[in-house]
């Protein structure tokens, strides 16, 4: 009797795609590093950094709901494939114009957005196969093991970079990216990668009906209250976290060297690790909803704390304890989107869950660089405006307005994290929401959501 998609027996085939993704990560992460440094060095404006990020970002956001669609029609295997290949060819390019001194700010924004078109359909595909290749008990040390892959890149890749840009400049960090990106090509070419059985496909689920497929995740989780709240603090969390992400790497700049700053980031990979290597030894808490909201509480107080007592030795303690929070929650968010919704639609869902959860992101990239350079900054410089306020705390002087907005993302994390406490809807998610295992229930619950989203008010509102 063949074997059902959304019962596998083992993680084999998950462990060769997770061995690809680990080295590759740790070739995106060297070169994400050493971009972010030639950038700030090159233009000498958190605002020019951020703008990196943002078209990083926002391709992928704005894309989920249709790559979730498509992940659910298309094979999976040749979209890891693409997603996998497209950024191995604009890493090439981008090593082939530094090495000929023609590398500009805008080469890096054009491939900042064509890796992101890459991610948006990346995440879904690997996500929602992760399910097909694990078994249900077992999800929780999958997660834990991709995040233990990913915590050995922010380990590694920081200081390598760091090490690598100051003696020998970029070109061998983004030739090495290359490499990494081949192999992550070698392992998905050599493993099996199940598709999941087909959930209501039919006419209706034509191409052309790929938009308001698109809309089928959201409109999945819109009729689930307590995964819409789980979404919607995730949003806020996301937020809080862009901020510390887009600051950190101009803030270290401005008292301290590059190779200092991959120090800092390599001691946040290791407190990454730890927790991943925790999570994947440990089952997972009973109620993740609760671990997440705990583990979110805690994750604001070494972001003020670092604003506060700014060197070096304390940055990288605070980057440590922060980085060691993410694996328990990134991990238990998994685990219950991957419990609590059915296989043949993850991909359509899990792509909603990336718009709506990565929605606030964009928002914190335009928003932090010019308010750092032309407003936080100027008033914390030498005979700013707030010094006298605030010049008691967090100094003057270059990178004493960063400081501030610091502080500023970490109270916004902790309250954030309370607020979502007081609802009932996301504390009893866990119960209220059935297993996707149940599976006559979630196809019944299915069935019921799809028709509305497709035979209802929208065809005439769209003209189909």
């Amino acid at each position: 009797m063949p074997q059902l998609p959304h019962q596998p027996k083992k993680m084999s085939r998950f462990l060769v795609i997770w061995a690809g993704e680990v080295l590759s990560a740790l070739g995106s992460g060297m070169t994400s590093f050493a971009l972010g440094v030639w950038v700030y060095n090159q233009t000498g404006e958190v605002t020019a950094y951020s703008l990196i990020g943002l078209l990083a970002l926002v391709p992928a956001i704005l894309l989920s709901p249709i790559a979730g669609a498509l992940v659910d029609k298309w094979n999976r295997k040749k979209i890891l494939a693409f997603t996998n290949g497209g950024p191995a060819v604009t890493t090439l390019v981008a090593f082939l114009l530094h090495a000929n001194g023609a590398l500009e700010v805008w080469h890096i924004m054009i491939v900042a957005v064509i890796n992101s078109v890459c991610g948006a359909f990346f995440w879904p595909t690997f996500s929602a196969s992760t399910t097909l290749m694990v078994p249900k008990q077992q999800l929780s040390r999958a997660s834990g093991l991709l995040q233990i892959g990913y915590a050995v890149a922010q380990v590694g890749a920081p200081a390598s970079a760091g090490f690598l840009v100051g003696r020998f400049g970029l070109s061998p960090v983004l030739f090495v990216d290359f490499l990494t990106f081949l192999f992550g090509l070698f392992t998905i070419a050599i493993t099996h990668i199940p598709q999941p059985k087909p959930v209501l496909e039919g006419p209706k689920h034509s191409g052309t009906h790929i938009w308001r497929d698109s809309l089928f995740g959201l409109s999945y989780i819109l009729k689930r209250t307590g995964l819409l709240m789980l979404l919607l603090y995730f949003a806020a969390f996301n937020f809080s976290l862009s901020m510390v992400i887009v600051l950190i790497t101009p803030f270290v700049l401005t008292f301290s060297s590059s190779e200092v700053l991959g120090q800092i980031m390599s001691a946040g990979g290791i407190g990454m690790l730890v927790g991943s290597v925790v999570m994947s030894l440990w089952k997972g808490a009973k109620n993740k909803v609760r671990l997440i909201l705990l583990v979110g509480f805690l994750a604001g107080f070494p972001i003020c704390l670092g604003a506060i007592w700014t060197t070096p030795l304390t940055l990288g303690a605070c980057a440590f304890v922060l980085l060691a929070t993410l694996p328990f929650i990134t991990a238990s968010s998994q685990v219950i989107w991957q419990t609590k919704v059915p296989p043949g639609l993850q991909g359509r869902v899990f792509a909603a869950c990336s718009f709506v959860s990565l929605s606030a992101m964009p928002l914190a990239y335009l928003l932090t660089g010019p308010l750092a350079d032309y407003f936080f900054e100027p008033a914390m410089s030498k005979g700013g405006a707030w010094v006298g306020a605030l010049g008691d705390i967090f100094g003057s002087g270059p990178g004493r307005g960063m400081a501030v907005m610091l502080f500023g993302a970490g109270v916004l994390c902790i309250l954030a994290t309370v607020v979502s406490y007081l609802n009932p809807r996301l504390r009893h998610l866990e119960k209220e929401v059935p297993d996707t295992f149940d599976e006559e229930q979630h196809i019944k619950d299915a069935s019921l959501d799809e028709p509305r989203l497709i035979l209802g008010e929208q065809d005439s509102a769209t003209g189909a």
